[in-house]
C-alpha cells in the first residue's frame, strides 16, 4: 500500500492532515489485515521534493510559501510537510501490525539532513517522480524482504515477544512476521552489514 502522494497537504494544513492520514490509514489497514485468508499487507513510504525551474520552485511556493526550503542543488526545492506522511502513519501502522518499507528512511532518514543530490538522484521530478525513482523504490522494498529473509529467525523471535508485551488490534500469524519491526533504515556512516552483522 502506499498512499504517500494523496497524503501531501499544504504547509498550513499539517495538523489536520496529520489526524485525517491516521484516522484513514488506519481504517484502509485495518480492512486489508481483516481480508479472509490474512493476505499480506505492506506499507511502502515515500516523500517528495519539487525539482526544476521554474515548475519546481512555483510548486514548492503554492504548498508551503514562506517556509521553502532547498538543498546544495539549486534546482531542488522542499516543503517540510513532504517529508512527514510516513510518520503521521506510524500508529497506524503499529496498531495493525503492518510492516513498512521506507524509500524515505532508506534515502532521508533525517528531515533537517537531506542528502545533496537529492532531487538529481533519488527524486527527480514533482509529486510523481520520475521512472528510474520507480526503479530505486522497488529495489529499496527489494533489498528489505532480503534483508527480512536472511534474519527471519531473529525477526520472529523479536516478534513474538512484542506480541506479548503490547497487544495489537489484530491477531498476528505466528508463521510469518508482520510487526512493524521488520523495517529497513539507512543509517549514515554505519559500517555493518544488515546482512552479515547483528540486527
Amino acid at each position: 500500500v502506499e498512499s504517500a502522494v494523496n497524503d501531501q497537504c499544504d504547509y498550513h494544513n499539517q495538523d489536520e492532515r496529520a489526524q485525517f492520514v491516521h484516522q484513514k490509514s488506519f481504517s484502509l489497514l485495518n480492512l486489508l489485515m481483516d481480508f479472509p485468508k490474512k493476505p499480506a499487507v505492506i506499507s511502502v513510504e515515500l516523500f517528495r521534493t519539487s525539482y526544476g525551474e521554474p515548475l519546481g520552485s512555483r510548486d514548492a511556493v503554492r504548498h508551503c510559501r514562506g517556509h521553502v526550503f532547498k538543498t546544495s542543488d539549486p534546482l531542488c526545492y522542499l516543503c517540510p510537510q513532504w517529508w512527514k506522511p510516513q510518520t503521521w502513519r506510524e500508529n497506524a501502522r503499529n496498531l495493525n501490525s503492518v510492516s513498512h518499507a521506507s524509500y524515505r528512511d532508506a534515502v532521508w532518514p533525517v528531515q533537517n539532513h537531506p542528502p545533496d543530490d537529492l532531487c538529481s538522484k533519488y527524486w527527480s521530478g514533482l509529486s510523481h517522480p520520475e521512472a528510474g525513482v520507480h526503479a530505486m523504490v522497488a529495489s529499496t522494498i527489494f533489498f528489505q524482504f532480503l534483508v527480512v529473509m536472511e534474519k527471519k529467525h531473529v525477526l520472529l523471535k523479536l516478534s513474538k515477544q512484542s506480541l506479548v508485551s503490547a497487544p495489537k488490534a489484530i491477531e498476528t500469524p505466528k508463521n510469518i512476521c508482520l510487526d512493524h519491526i521488520s523495517s529497513y533504515h539507512a543509517k549514515q556512516d554505519d559500517p555493518r552489514d544488515p546482512f552479515q552483522d547483528d540486527i
